[in-house]
């Protein structure tokens, strides 16, 4: 063999499905005959060690998706529950400068807007319920990495837009009263006009996305600023994971560290 290889291990029973696609996601599980040790190895030759994540876990965590044209498709698998406030956060990064790019749309079957985060080079436009909210914002259409979170609250109606872990603008009355709804379609990177589809290539993301995660209650201030720098914080409605992902067209992934 001229190549590659670890994580060795071997059981003396047969595995079930379940516990062998467990040690594909996470290299801590270890074998009762042989459990992978450099250490009880011998090695010989024109042999190189090198320390590298290879585990699945590990892998999709740190998976960037790199849209390289407006003809993509990045499906959020996962069902959203009905939700009377919200975080969404993401990173993104806009190589089209003066470009509209659509963050995160979500469609259920009342409102193709359900919830949607779009971004234009003025600002945002952020609907609820497919009413619309306008907010003047600093551009992040620089082709550098910007993270993004919205937070909202059905109750008097207070929203909040982070930039890079920062307070940037907040106001109250936005859609109090109301929610969103149950069971859409959620994508990534294009802006639906209708549910699963309508994509204007105008509107879709040319860049890079990752580390999209979505709470059911708004985060304190103290907690976005620290999502900003620590990538293991991950939501309750939707924890970043490259395999809750369905995508297709011209799309790619890369694994690197943001936070």
């Amino acid at each position: 063999m001229v190549g590659s290889l670890t994580e060795f291990n071997l059981w003396s029973r047969s595995l079930t499905a379940d516990e062998i696609a467990a040690t594909a996601g996470d290299c801590s599980i270890g074998g009762d005959v042989f459990s992978w040790n450099i250490g009880d190895l011998f090695i010989e030759g024109d042999v190189l060690l090198k320390i590298e994540d290879v585990c699945l876990s590990h892998i999709s965590n740190r998976t960037i998706v790199v849209l390289r044209s407006p003809n993509t498709n990045v499906i959020v698998s996962e069902l959203i529950p009905e939700m009377s406030s919200l975080t969404a956060c993401i990173w993104a990064k806009i190589v089209e400068v003066g470009h509209n790019a659509a963050l995160v749309s979500y469609a259920a079957s009342e409102h193709d807007n359900e919830f949607l985060i779009h971004y234009l080079g003025e600002g945002f436009h952020v609907y609820i319920s497919n009413a619309l909210l306008i907010i003047k914002a600093p551009p992040i259409d620089d082709g550098a990495w910007h993270h993004v979170c919205f937070t909202w609250s059905s109750g008097d109606g207070h929203w909040q837009y982070y930039h890079n872990g920062v307070l940037t603008k907040s106001g109250r009355g936005f859609q109090s009263g109301n929610g969103v709804k149950s069971s859409g379609y959620l994508v990534l990177g294009q802006e639906q006009d209708t549910v699963g589809g309508g994509y204007d290539t105008n509107q879709a993301l040319v860049g890079s996305l990752t580390h999209f995660n979505m709470w059911s209650r708004v985060l304190p201030a103290d907690v976005i600023s620290e999502l900003e720098r620590n990538c293991s914080l991950v939501g309750d409605v939707f924890a970043w994971n490259i395999g809750d992902l369905y995508m297709e067209g011209d799309v790619s992934m890369e694994i690197g560290d943001i936070c």
